[in-house]
């Protein structure tokens, strides 16, 4: 899986042409990736926004600090032994490069659930309410994964299946990775690119939808845990629906059926995201019901 990309990348359809697009830059004889930088500003521009909502709703900064150093480190393991499990065929192979970071090779949603999952213990410790945390913490990962995504530009990761339209992307055949070429063998244009979906850039655009509308709701929630349920039902359908263009799809065999692991995923993240959001607007509901009037009129008043 050792790519060396150095070629150019062409959107036709809109006219632009980058040549030469590397993978990295060369630093006192080391290679350092673009991959890499832009996974370390995303953690650094998610924490960072993180502290500022937390300074903003009043909570303690250093609390976000403490859980961002186990949370970095979970997600990063859980990230890449999701990935690694996905691609066991050829890792088991390989065992040498299981621990290789340097081409990619990060699963977010095992990311997502590790990092969850150390939140949990986290505030179970601190006795700190948990959909607090993840109100907060949730934007700074979005922006994180915004940020992080366009790793995969430079790496000619995250590609889909052929493609005409408005966003299509060439690629030169030897900047992919054997996988992904692969799967897209029926996307070539001539002998030397493949024409695809560029996956990568489709979740960006949905995310910083998505996006907007965290950081607006974190103003304006009605409940603890509003902000993250929405997270789960938007970023949920922003995958389910990226999942139809990627070439390389996670499939799971389930009695006769072949199920897009991806979509399973995602469609099991938009679930609980909606039903948390009903049930928390229901429970809102009726506790605004219980409140005399002069109370629900004072609470609209200070909002």
């Amino acid at each position: 899986m050792v790519i060396t990309a150095d070629g150019s990348v062409r959107f036709p359809e809109l006219g632009l042409d980058i040549e030469h697009l590397t993978t990295g830059i060369e630093l006192f004889g080391l290679h350092i990736s673009f991959y890499g930088i832009l996974i370390a500003c995303a953690m650094l521009f998610g924490l960072l926004l993180t502290k500022y909502l937390a300074k903003k709703s009043g909570q303690s900064m250093e609390l976000y600090l403490d859980f961002a150093i186990f949370a970095i480190i979970a997600g990063i393991a859980g990230a890449r032994a999701v990935y690694v499990l996905q691609r066991w065929s050829y890792f088991k192979e390989a065992p040498k490069e299981i621990l290789s970071l340097s081409n990619g090779g990060l699963s977010f949603l095992g990311a997502l659930l590790a990092a969850f999952l150390v939140a949990w213990l986290f505030c179970k410790r601190k006795k700190y309410e948990l959909k607090k945390l993840c109100d907060t913490a949730i934007v700074g990962v979005l922006l994180g994964q915004i940020i992080g995504r366009w790793g995969d530009f430079f790496n000619r990761d995250m590609l889909g299946t052929y493609s005409e339209g408005l966003f299509a992307m060439q690629v030169e055949a030897r900047d992919v990775n054997a996988e992904t070429l692969l799967l897209s063998r029926q996307a070539f244009v001539g002998s030397d690119f493949l024409q695809v979906h560029p996956v990568f850039l489709y979740e960006i655009i949905g995310n910083i939808v998505l996006f907007a509308l965290l950081i607006i709701l974190y103003q304006h929630k009605k409940f603890s845990g509003q902000v993250f349920y929405t997270y789960l039902l938007g970023y949920g359908l922003i995958r389910f629906v990226t999942e139809f263009f990627k070439a390389d799809k996670v499939r799971l065999q389930v009695a006769s059926f072949e199920i897009n692991g991806g979509q399973l995923a995602a469609a099991i993240m938009m679930l609980v995201g909606a039903g948390f959001l009903i049930r928390g607007f229901i429970k809102y509901r009726n506790k605004e019901k219980g409140k005399p009037r002069s109370a629900v009129a004072g609470s609209k008043r200070q909002q």
